[in-house]
């Protein structure tokens, strides 16, 4: 296997620019953290990582013994396996979905810190469930993505965690001895009445944007202005689940979602004076 060098990462197939970069200092300090903490027994296995600096990284910390590697995006496991044939890295990891496969034999995770919380709380209580009693999480950010809650997060799954000192304005979050836990939290549900003869109900894991809740906006659109309407574009599939449903009631108007708005008018509203085109050689505000 050959050396590993983060210098080489491309982003490819993702945008590529000279200001974008495929490892940065956060990917950086979680590999030194790695090479002080993680002990000749046990595996690793790396999740969220971007482009590949992680899983490389940790496969040539191992000297490549099968290290493991959950992706959420299919763009982010194409670039880890791009990378890895441009080093001549190939077979040196395997990806696993978020479930027991990925933490068999684990001792050290590797994590880059999500945004959202809701998904650190399901990539921890995985690693609880599923991890070894003596496994330890290493999670890495960058400074202004991170927040206390990620540590009140961590700590209902794990008895032991601590912050890291901060470099390059990156900083790493130890947790370890994982506690019991109950049954898994996701996908987290709910239901909605919007008029399709039964709840609406919508399911979601943690990495969902705006998780299991019926923003405003889709509400709207299970209220068509018209009996042939079909979905397009849609982001959710909450939206595509009303095209099965039996159509609404037709209207030829818009839709008022409440009594206090007014009803959009078809007559164009006058411009103010001061945005009325003036006659030619009057000069503007002149009497």
């Amino acid at each position: 296997m050959s050396p590993f060098n983060p210098d080489l990462l491309r982003r490819r197939p993702d945008v590529e620019a000279p200001e974008l970069v495929a490892v940065d200092a956060a990917d950086r300090l979680l590999l030194d953290t790695a090479a002080d903490r993680h002990g000749p027994a046990g595996g690793i296995a790396t999740i969220n990582d971007s482009y590949g600096a992680l899983t490389l990284g940790a496969a040539d910390l191992t000297g490549g013994t099968g290290v493991r590697a959950f992706q959420d995006g299919i763009v982010n496991e194409r670039a880890l396996a791009l990378n890895a044939a441009d080093q001549g890295m190939d077979g040196s990891y395997r990806s696993c979905p978020l479930d027991a496969t990925l933490l068999d034999g684990v001792s050290t995770v590797l994590l880059r810190l999500p945004r959202s919380l809701d998904e650190l709380d399901e990539i921890a209580w995985t690693i609880a469930a599923h991890g070894q009693p003596d496994v330890q999480v290493l999670a890495g950010g960058r400074l202004k993505h991170m927040s206390l809650s990620m540590n009140a997060v961590l700590g209902r799954y794990f008895d032991d965690v601590t912050a890291g000192l901060a470099r390059q304005k990156s900083r790493v979050l130890v947790a370890a001895s994982p506690r019991p836990v109950a049954g898994p939290a996701f996908p987290r549900s709910a239901r909605y009445d919007v008029g399709l003869g039964r709840p609406l109900e919508l399911r979601a894991y943690g990495a969902t944007f705006g998780g299991a809740a019926l923003d405003p906006g889709t509400e709207l659109l299970h209220s068509p202005t018209s009996a042939d309407w079909r979905p397009r574009g849609a982001a959710r599939s909450s939206i595509s689940a009303a095209g099965t449903a039996p159509s609404p009631p037709t209207s030829r108007w818009p839709i008022r979602t409440s009594a206090s708005m007014r009803p959009i008018s078809r007559r164009p509203r006058p411009l103010p004076p001061w945005q009325r085109r003036q006659p030619t050689g009057w000069p503007i505000g002149s009497g």
